[in-house]
């Protein structure tokens, strides 16, 4: 896998991954809510974003970028992701199944260790896994 070179291209060099989020949102003139129903993720969700409450991949920094046409300021910004670890007494092959009613969210079973999986880390484990 190529590694990520990331730019600072924010326009304030202070400026956070949420901060440049909610700027440019709001420069398209998209509520959270509407924001939310374009790139199918809950505007609660989004809102922590903004805020620096939660972070996102650099997966959904893509996509969120793409959907606000920001030309690669928010995948610049997005914080850098340890990759997630499974215990290594795991074993057994894993199993993979979406969770009804959840789009997107995936269930991952290996031996009795359940995880469930929203999203962002899905997009995250499918692009270290290159699938």
């Amino acid at each position: 896998m190529t590694p990520v070179v990331r730019l600072r291209q924010a326009a304030d060099p202070a400026e956070t991954f949420g901060q440049a989020l909610a700027r440019w949102r709001q420069s398209r003139g998209l509520s959270l809510r509407r924001f939310a129903d374009l790139v199918h993720y809950s505007s609660s969700y989004l809102h922590e974003l903004e805020r620096g409450r939660k972070t996102g991949s650099l997966a959904l920094a893509r996509k969120l970028d793409d959907a606000l046409d920001a030309g690669g300021e928010l995948v610049a910004l997005a914080p850098e992701q340890k990759p997630p670890m499974l215990p290594a007494a795991l074993s057994g092959r894993p199993t993979v199944r979406p969770v009804a009613g959840r789009d997107g969210w995936m269930v991952l079973q290996v031996g009795d260790a359940v995880l469930v999986l929203e999203p962002a880390e899905v997009d995250a484990l499918r692009e270290q896994l290159n699938v």
